[in-house]
């Protein structure tokens, strides 16, 4: 193991090679950090990353916990903490998928939605701040369009970086 260590060591250096990967990684926890402390700042206390990407996988007309976990990439069981907290909270709400009686949606509540404008406010000057930092780092162009056009191509025949409806549904025949 102390042989293995050493060759990666010398191979990259004592620091972990800066990947694409990595640095966009990276990016993104800056950000949502910076994000909860903002929603500290304005009162919304104990508001988490994990709360952030729940909040952000919710479709608006909401969606079952199993779907939920699978947008945010989480075990049922963690999801279903994290809703449970936050409808404690009173910013999400259960109730009957009108679809299926038998189960429950997770949806916003009013204080779930204010949350959420609030959020999407500080996100917006988040994004703005960082483009301006990206621009006098020297990336010019819209690097949000671009990465749109790289995970949704054109005519939307790929469902590549868009995630699921967020309801199940059973093709009939």
């Amino acid at each position: 193991m102390q042989g293995e260590r050493s060759a990666r060591a010398h191979q990259y250096g004592d620091e972990p090679v800066p990947t694409l990967i990595s640095l966009f990684r990276r990016s993104a926890r800056m950000m949502v950090d910076e994000l909860v402390r903002r929603l500290d700042a304005v009162g919304y206390r104990g508001i988490t990353p994990s709360a952030h990407l729940l909040f952000e996988s919710l479709p608006p007309d909401g969606a079952r916990l199993t779907a939920l976990a699978t947008r945010m990439g989480m075990t049922h069981q963690a999801a279903g903490e994290l809703v449970s907290d936050l409808e404690r909270r009173g910013y999400l709400v259960r109730h009957v998928d009108p679809d299926d009686r038998r189960a429950r949606l997770v949806t916003l509540s009013a204080a779930g939605a204010d949350l959420v404008r609030v959020a999407l406010r500080e996100i917006g000057e988040i994004e703005r701040s960082w483009s301006a930092r990206l621009a006098d780092a020297g990336l010019s162009g819209d690097l949000q369009a671009a990465l749109r056009g790289v995970l949704e191509p054109p005519g939307g025949s790929s469902a590549v970086g868009r995630r699921p409806t967020g309801r199940a549904t059973t093709a009939r025949r």
